[in-house]
């Protein structure tokens, strides 16, 4: 019963990692992505123990667990969380099954299990983070009808709103135009609508657009300019959000960034300057850990494990053996 489990449970793909009481790597799986709501909770919840199986191949047996957190996606109700953690308990028969949101593993990740906030931009976007008493609150990151401010997927869907602006003449001229088109491959934003209207939307598409408004707005294009800007200026509105819920407003913390939007320089300095100027105290860091590292530190405190410096220097150690687990 020496050791834990880690599940990351994303939509392209579910990594799933066995970890010793001492950190040390003795396992690894990778299977399909998982999406909760097209496929079902009993089908989610069997690629979950099935990737988890792989990890634990020639390395132990369900019972050898002391404790599995899997952070997935697509369950972000207290319900959700429960059901497909019942789901998890009759398939696999361990004994402590802890089922979490993705962002809970990415934060725990990030910050090496400690207090602070992670902010992520990718196709779509959140805060979360966790103060000294270990309250955790989020901001955002309920899909792009509802939230998804400053990530990929706004970057995109405001560049194909400014094209159409200024064809019609109800806006400024931009490169986007012709840049957006072009990434399509069509010649006028009518030939848009039957690639970009289908069942369900596909918002990575839309977010691929990303790279082509930070490099217009690098090249000094006005409109892509003011993009860049609302979207960094949205994203430290989520970190001030989850600041000021936790009362972290006038403390200092460390603030960890991940997702493809941040690639961007662009958008790394400005964000950076815009921190500065509204949260003076937070200072910026890399994330520590990949969100399945994230998954077997919240496992390992489960199993009663403290997670002091030593352990956390081999989980180090055990994570540069995970090149092919991104």
């Amino acid at each position: 019963m020496s050791l834990v489990g880690g599940v990351d449970v994303g939509a392209t793909s579910t990594k799933s990692i066995i970890i010793d009481f001492k950190g040390r790597l003795l396992g690894r799986g990778i299977g399909p992505g998982v999406n909760p709501f097209t496929m079902g909770y009993e089908a989610a919840a069997e690629i979950m123990v099935k990737t988890l199986s792989e990890a634990m191949r020639g390395v132990c047996e369900f019972k050898d667990l002391a404790c599995v957190v899997f952070g997935s996606t697509g369950l972000e109700t207290i319900k959700s969380r429960e059901l497909v953690k019942s789901l998890i308990e009759k398939k696999s028969g361990i004994s402590r099954v802890f089922v979490v949101t993705d962002s809970r593993i990415a934060l725990e990740g990030a910050l090496g299990g400690g207090e602070g906030i992670v902010v992520y931009a990718g196709t779509g976007s959140f805060a979360i983070g966790k103060n000294a008493r270990g309250d955790v609150h989020k901001a955002g990151g309920v899909g792009f009808l509802m939230s998804d401010e400053g990530s990929g997927f706004y970057l995109g869907h405001q560049a194909l709103r400014a094209a159409v602006r200024a064809l019609d003449g109800r806006g400024e001229r931009t490169v986007l135009t012709r840049r957006v088109l072009d990434h399509f491959g069509v010649e006028i934003p009518e030939e848009l609508m039957p690639k970009l209207y289908v069942k369900p939307i596909d918002t990575s598409a839309i977010a691929a657009l990303a790279p082509i408004v930070t490099q217009a707005a690098e090249e000094g294009d006005h409109v892509a300019r003011k993009i860049v800007e609302s979207a960094v200026g949205e994203l430290v509105n989520l970190v001030e959000a989850v600041a000021r819920k936790l009362n972290m407003i006038s403390l200092e913390f460390p603030l960890a960034s991940a997702g493809g939007v941040f690639k961007s320089e662009l958008i790394r300095g400005l964000f950076c300057s815009m921190i500065k100027e509204r949260l003076p105290r937070a200072y910026l860091i890399e994330p520590r850990f990949k969100p399945v590292i994230g998954a077997v530190i919240m496992a390992l405190k489960n199993a009663g494990i403290s997670v002091e410096k030593g352990l956390l220097d081999e989980l180090e150690a055990s994570q540069r053996r995970l090149v092919d687990i991104p």
